[in-house]
């Protein structure tokens, strides 16, 4: 990278003025003045350089030495950033030249200040001035047209560079050189990272490959015309033609590296579209082929292969170990590691390559109990483990009850934290082991590739009670684990003022009365955490009710512990702790002092090292690295900072205005070119990100002319923009997406609650099932990108799917105007089946015989609209047959034939017969002749009613009202599908 920005450096910064009086200046003296001027420029001293410059181009000297000063004139105006000079004297300059070197270098020039430069101004007497200091006249955003005038500057260098490449061609006779080839390889580089820049993203010229043909390179010359990807890897492989002449290994290399970054880091520009074709029901059309493999390897390993002398070498290497690991190829990983380290040991990269095979060679340890196992079958333990072959696994009874009583008074203990309870190191914890009645060996089967291993095993069976299981290898692992044996869960609720715990058995749901219980509770109150507990009984429910801390406490939480004999269990008891001896490593705690930062806020970081051999310790007086890079990798913060004696370092800096929004890395290494130091673990806070919000000027409106269409119709939506003053916002860039998910569609009946409670409040939900509608993000039907026209709007035409399934089709649109702000708007097509639906209700739950019911009907269009039409109303007898009652038989009961009113309604006075399980159905025909049905089923729920002949839920509960006033008696019906079981019934406000 050092060698292509000396390149752009000096062959591609220029500038021109306009000559007003030419200075009569011997040739001695001219070059004395232009060595000067280049010495001034190497110190940086560029004010002064551009004097020198410029009084060069004003003297009777040689065209090429004034064409050259000119050059360096508009260099050291884009370094000095005048940008309203620059633009000026840039512009004169390729006017007077023409297909030339110079024209050629600044037309290259000028892609790199249109998209470098700030894209904003004041508009002051028909021209933009991009002096932003003045705010005189009004503000314009050029973003757009700067990034067009980029790429068409690059593609017109490009253009010209050709023509200079044949000698037959009149361009002044100017022969091309060695170092001509050398400023054409240059500018590949440059405009291929400007084509892979997001930037790009925001060029209405810019054509989706879901609209251009397959990636195929037909030319052995730059077509603009091409697609995007096809001309980023055209530039990128014309290098390798162009070094015949250049002579120089390291573009090739360079060439191979960065087509393989891109590859890796493809930010979307280019991507292969694939859209399933839903008429034919093709499996994933390709709309394009790839252009030749995207595989990164091969040109890594042609890198390292052919350019083993380049400095890309180690990092390709460094990249290949990364990709292999990745694919979880960890040996391959490690030997591709082990090579960087041996062919290049005072490459900066071998403290990453030794980070990368101490992560892949470390082994860890992990074992889970699986929360409270039951006695009447064999516990079992889940173990990962990495790098780890053989284990032993010891079982010790312990008492728990006893070791939980110990910290009762521990407001900072919980009874699911082992480490306060138990040690925070095994060796704390070895003292509450008790009789060891267990001791199996494990072999895990690694098969010494370092990839993770996982096993459930089974150990014997145990007794009720409490047991840790202590699992070791023979590298210094170890991990500590809670086994509970028991038959007894607990069940908790809780509501403002009061916990209700049960005490149940776990196979019948039996209560279980006389059980020891604690329950502690933690609580904040006046600015410091408190705790306190109380020992009961359950009483013969099984049950104990428990008063919390005044209702004044700003949280709380509740836990509990129950047992009886060797029965125990508590709430919130699936946890186990892991404890294993880690290799010698340092660590870095690095954060920020918020995630997200606006541009021109400053940030400020801190970052934490310790050294862990046993116990951590400070690190003081290490010269540690920092580099932060922006969302395109650019490092816009480097230096080199010392720890202090707490071994810690902090800086901050300011973001600039235009800073880039997205997410920012921050990375730390040891300033260690001996490469004697272990790696730098980061653990956490790497990341921040820079956002900015604008208030939107414009808003979108998303319309279909028919928002409800039959399958296999055509749909077309209109997208309109205005801007909030009213004008239509006209040539803006919209990117649409047709989004296609099941439409699911169910009248709620309102209550006079719903303005309190919600739509659907009550029984509804309850009463059926099928109402909880899944909502579907959906699946891309359709996309593309249109521009609005004079009038704001822009269409979208699509074929809906033949299909027996309703759909909605969800028009998503982001819209782009000339400021480049972003405005989203979204609108619905639905497809269905028949016009309209049908739904039955009932003014109760449920009903006991021979009472009074109001059966009501409602005819609904998709767009919630009432329907008039006729149909029949039958009502059905039903039971059910079979080994599990899963045979429904129904038997006809009564017919009746009913016309909706002016509110698609119908109400219908049904006298409820005896006992029984009934179906309602409601069928009618829609202006297509098909068929509109609508079904619901109710119970009739008396003191003969017998459940042995109907199927029922795992459990449903109904009430007979929706709502109740005060003083009423709610009626409620509770089935289950399971037999002689316990039923838990509590109410809460």
């Amino acid at each position: 990278m050092k060698k292509l920005k000396v390149y752009l450096i000096l062959f591609f910064l220029f500038t021109i003025p306009v000559v007003a009086k030419s200075i009569n200046v011997t040739k001695s003296e001219t070059n004395k003045v232009y060595i000067e001027a280049e010495n001034q420029f190497r110190k940086h001293n560029y004010q002064e350089a551009f004097d020198l410059y410029k009084k060069i181009t004003k003297s009777k000297v040689s065209d090429d030495l004034k064409k050259k000063s000119g050059l360096k004139v508009l260099e050291t105006l884009f370094i000095l950033k005048k940008w309203d000079n620059l633009i000026s004297d840039l512009d004169n300059y390729i006017k007077v030249n023409h297909n030339n070197i110079w024209q050629a270098r600044a037309y290259t020039l000028s892609g790199k200040i249109y998209q470098s430069m700030p894209s904003e101004g004041y508009k002051r007497n028909g021209k933009i001035y991009r002096d932003t200091t003045i705010r005189d006249g009004e503000y314009i955003s050029t973003y757009d047209q700067d990034r067009k005038l980029a790429l068409k500057s690059f593609q017109k260098s490009k253009e010209i560079y050709y023509l200079l490449q044949k000698p037959s061609q009149d361009v002044n006779q100017y022969t091309p050189t060695q170092e001509i080839y050398q400023e054409v390889i240059d500018l590949n580089f440059e405009f291929a990272n400007f084509l892979t820049s997001k930037s790009y993203y925001y060029i209405s010229d810019y054509e989706s490959l879901s609209n251009s043909t397959k990636i195929k390179v037909i030319s052995n010359q730059y077509n603009p015309k091409s697609d995007v990807k096809v001309q980023i890897i055209f530039l990128y492989d014309e290098i390798f033609s162009l070094n015949r002449i250049a002579k120089n290994p390291h573009n090739e290399a360079m060439s191979l590296f960065k087509k393989a970054s891109y590859y890796m880091n493809n930010n979307g520009i280019g991507a292969i579209y694939k859209k399933i074709n839903y008429k034919t029901k093709n499996n994933l059309d390709l709309t394009n082929d790839l252009p030749l493999s995207e595989d990164p390897i091969p040109l890594l390993l042609k890198i390292v292969t052919n350019y083993s002398n380049d400095e890309l070498a180690p990092e390709s290497l460094l990249g290949l170990g990364n990709i292999y690991s990745s694919k979880q190829d960890f040996i391959k990983a490690l030997n591709t590691y082990e090579s960087l380290i041996k062919k290049y040991p005072s490459s900066i990269k071998v403290s990453d390559a030794k980070a990368e095979m101490q992560n892949i060679k470390r082994t860890s340890l992990s074992v889970g109990s699986l929360g409270v196992q039951p006695s009447d079958t064999k516990p079992k333990l889940s173990i990962t483990t990495k790098n780890i072959s053989n284990l032993t696994v010891k079982v010790y009874k312990t008492d728990l009850v006893k070791v939980l009583k110990n910290k009762l008074n521990d407001q900072n203990t919980n009874f699911n934290n082992f480490n306060h309870n138990f040690g925070e190191k095994i060796n704390d914890a070895k003292r509450y082991f008790k009789e060891k009645v267990l001791s199996i060996d494990v072999n895990m089967g690694d098969r010494e590739d370092y990839k993770a291993v996982s096993k459930e095993i089974t150990l014997s069976a145990l007794k009720t009670g409490s047991y840790l299981v202590l699992t070791e290898d023979n590298k210094n692992n170890s991990s500590l684990t809670l086994l509970i044996i028991s038959d007894i869960v607990i069940i908790k609720n809780i509501d403002k003022s009061k916990v209700y715990l049960n005490v149940l058995n776990r196979e019948t749901g039996k209560p279980i009365p006389n059980v020891n219980v604690i329950i502690k509770e933690h609580y904040y109150t006046s600015n410091s955490y408190q705790s306190r507990y109380k020992q009961v009984f359950t009483d013969s429910n099984g049950s104990v009710i428990y008063n919390k801390k005044n209702d004044t406490t700003y949280s709380s939480y509740i836990e509990a512990l129950a047992w009886q004999g060797n029965q125990l269990t508590f709430s919130d008891a699936q946890y186990y702790y892991n404890y294993y001896n880690q290799t010698k490593e340092y660590k870095s705690y690095l954060f920020t002092d918020r995630p997200v930062y606006r541009p021109e806020q400053t940030v400020y970081f801190k970052d934490i090292i310790r050294f862990h051999d046993g116990n951590y310790k400070n690190v003081p007086n290490e010269k540690i690295n920092v580099k932060i890079s922006d969302p395109k990798g650019t490092s816009i913060y480097e230096k080199v900072l010392t720890t202090n004696k707490l071994g810690s370092i902090n800086d901050s800096f300011k973001l600039p205005k235009k800073a880039d929004l997205g997410i920012y890395n921050i990375y730390t290494s040891f300033v260690d070119p001996n490469h004697t130091r272990e790696a730098l673990s980061q653990s956490s806070g790497q990341n921040f990100r820079v956002e900015e919000y604008k208030k939107p000027e414009y808003i979108v409106n998303v319309k279909s002319d028919n928002p409800q269409i039959k399958p296999g119709d055509k749909a077309k939506v209109k997208i309109n923009v205005n801007y909030y003053f009213g004008s239509p916002v006209v040539a803006a860039k919209v990117h649409y997406k047709v989004m296609r998910s099941p439409f699911y569609y169910y009248y709620y009946k309102g209550s006079q609650y719903d303005w309190l409670y919600g739509s659907n409040s009550g029984y509804e939900k309850m009463y059926n099932p099928s109402l909880a509608q899944s909502e579907s993000t959906g699946t891309v039907y359709k996309e593309g990108d249109l521009i609005t026209d004079s009038a704001g709007n822009a269409y979208v035409d699509f074929e809906t799917e033949k299909s027996l399934t309703d759909y909605k089709y969800d028009i998503l649109a982001n819209v782009v105007d000339s400021s480049r702000r972003e405005i989203k708007g979204a609108g619905t097509v639905k497809v269905t089946q028949t016009y309209f639906y049908a739904f039955i209700d009932f003014d109760q739950g449920f009903y006991e015989p021979y009472e009074n019911a109001t059966v009501e009907v409602n005819l609904r269009s998709p767009d919630d609209q009432p329907v008039k039409a006729t149909g029949d109303l039958k009502i059905y007898k039903v039971n059910y047959t079979g080994k599990n009652n899963e045979k429904e038989n129904i038997n006809l009961a009564s017919s009746q034939s009913f016309t909706s009113d002016d509110e698609g309604r119908i109400f219908y006075r049904w006298k409820t017969p005896s006992e029984g399980y009934y179906k309602f159905v409601f069928e009618t025909k829609d202006k297509d002749e098909k068929v509109v049905k609508g079904e619901r089923y109710v119970w009739i729920n008396g003191k003969n009613f017998q459940g042995k002949s109907y199927k029922f839920q795992n459990i449903e509960i109904l009430t007979d009202k929706r709502t109740y006033q005060e003083g009423d008696t709610a009626r409620i019906m509770i089935s289950t599908d399971f037999a002689k079981s316990y039923i838990l019934l509590s109410t809460e406000t």
